[in-house]
């Protein structure tokens, strides 16, 4: 599922070339996330609120084959594990990306 995330990243990245901005400056996007629980049960659902500035597309890998492209999605857990939640955001043309990790322990 990364891959299908990345190479939708990089789709979209490709399209942006086409209509990029040159009026203005376009910002760096910043990524950014909260999780509700680090650690939690299998079952319990785990909202991430996404906190990025200067971004106008998001994508989310939760580190279990799942995959959200919701500003700030929930994500239950079905088997124990330590999984690594990536965020990936563009910019409003598609220009610039930032991501961010952070690890979820289920038990």
């Amino acid at each position: 599922m990364k891959f299908k995330l990345l190479a939708w990243l990089l789709f979209s990245t490709v399209l942006s070339v086409a209509s990029c901005k040159k009026d203005e400056e376009v910002k760096q996007p910043v990524a950014c996330f909260t999780a509700s629980a680090t650690t939690v049960t299998a079952g319990t659902s785990i909202t991430f609120t996404s906190c990025a500035t200067d971004a106008h597309h998001s994508g989310w890998d939760f580190g279990d084959g799942a995959t959200s492209t919701d500003e700030s999605p929930s994500h239950a857990y079905n088997n124990p594990g330590s999984y690594t939640v990536l965020q990936m955001v563009l910019s409003e043309d598609m220009s610039k990306m930032d991501s961010t990790t952070q690890t979820v322990t289920v038990n």
